[in-house]
């Protein structure tokens, strides 16, 4: 709760401060916040008035995506893994890692396109070797709703509820592939 209070609290700073060293201030913050929650942000600061604050907007979204980038060449050069378990690891953290590189970026387009079927490639490589991790299979499930491929999006939530996934969680997810396919009831 208090983090998406402070979420909103920035976006307020950034989009009704008239000094622009608050809306600064708001950027800086941010840093305190994960990616999901700092990137709208920062994508809101990218159409600041004032020069500084657009090129602080740039910067920060630029070393998010640096330090995503160096997270995935460090998975890419263990090895594949002679152990199963370290397989899996690699797969999950590149999933998680594309996943969270496509955010960072525009989030139409066609390197949303790309990002989200890399991501889905290790996601399926790690639920090969563990089907029953529900974060893999709400993951899965939100790749597939970026792609619009609504029925293997849905088994994908109803398989990560059943893998322990909170019920609440699912249910959205659910209920906008209910919304996107007009399905209003």
């Amino acid at each position: 709760g208090a983090i998406l209070a402070k979420g909103g609290d920035l976006a307020g700073q950034l989009q009704h401060a008239t000094d622009p060293g608050k809306r600064i201030g708001a950027l800086i913050a941010t840093l305190s916040l994960d990616g999901q929650q700092a990137v709208p942000l920062l994508r809101l600061a990218l159409k600041d008035p004032d020069d500084e604050v657009r090129l602080l907007a740039y910067a920060l979204l630029n070393r998010k995506e640096k330090a995503v980038e160096a997270r995935m060449r460090e998975q890419h050069a263990l090895t594949a893994g002679d152990v199963p378990e370290r397989f899996f690891l690699r797969h999950k953290a590149l999933a998680h890692d594309y996943w969270e590189l496509a955010h960072l970026g525009d989030p139409h387009g066609e390197a949303l396109v790309s990002l989200c079927g890399r991501a889905h490639e290790h996601v399926q490589a790690a639920l090969k070797l563990r089907p029953q991790d529900g974060g893999l299979q709400f993951l899965a499930g939100q790749i597939l709703l970026v792609q619009m491929q609504f029925d293997a999006a849905s088994e994908a939530f109803v398989a990560a509820q059943r893998c322990g996934i909170d019920a609440c969680q699912s249910a959205a997810m659910l209920a906008e592939i209910a919304f996107r396919r007009q399905r209003y009831a």
